[in-house]
């Protein structure tokens, strides 16, 4: 179990307005972070993975198309690809029957990218098969630690809003 030591949690100065505590701080959570990711991956069961074969971007794109249909250039914008890589990227998707498109019935020009059924009970058993190795970590915690992971948590959930908040009130409406 980690636990920060008397020399960690000290009060240090300033340097280019991040303490040094703080840069301590977040190496830290970047190491565990890595380390949680390294050892969490050890648990993983090939026979458990889909025969689909995704690659990571199509991954991504499931993923963005989970919560509700996206535009085309929506998904490129979030994957950070031109709109050919990203068509080419859905044209593949498409192919394996995860994802059906629409064109949007007030502009024709734009189109919409939705998960299909196969699409939506794929990423259902991604999520099942990432809860059940988060389990199996949990029942090893006692309730103190579950209590603190689970605060952990909440504060981090709290911080990405925090920010998503402060990105929407910065990007400019869309036209």
């Amino acid at each position: 179990m980690y636990i920060a030591t008397e020399m960690e949690t000290s009060v240090t100065t300033d340097h280019g307005g991040v303490s040094e505590r703080r840069q301590r701080q977040k190496q830290q959570l970047d190491e565990l972070t890595q380390e949680l990711s390294l050892r969490m991956r050890a648990l993983w069961n090939p026979t458990e993975w889909s025969e689909v074969e995704l690659t990571m971007p199509q991954f991504r794109a499931l993923d963005l198309l989970v919560t509700e249909p996206q535009r085309m250039s929506e998904i490129a914008g979030a994957l950070g690809t031109s709109m050919q890589a990203t068509t080419s990227l859905i044209d593949r998707l498409v192919d394996k029957g995860l994802v059906e498109r629409a064109h949007d019935t007030a502009d024709r020009r734009v189109v919409i990218c939705r998960l299909t059924a196969s699409g939506k009970d794929e990423m259902e058993r991604f999520s099942r098969i990432g809860q059940a190795r988060l389990d199996v970590l949990v029942d090893l915690l006692d309730d103190d630690e579950l209590d603190t992971v689970v605060s952990a948590f909440g504060i981090l959930a709290d911080a990405a809003q925090r920010r998503q908040q402060a990105d929407a009130i910065s990007e400019p409406a869309p036209a």
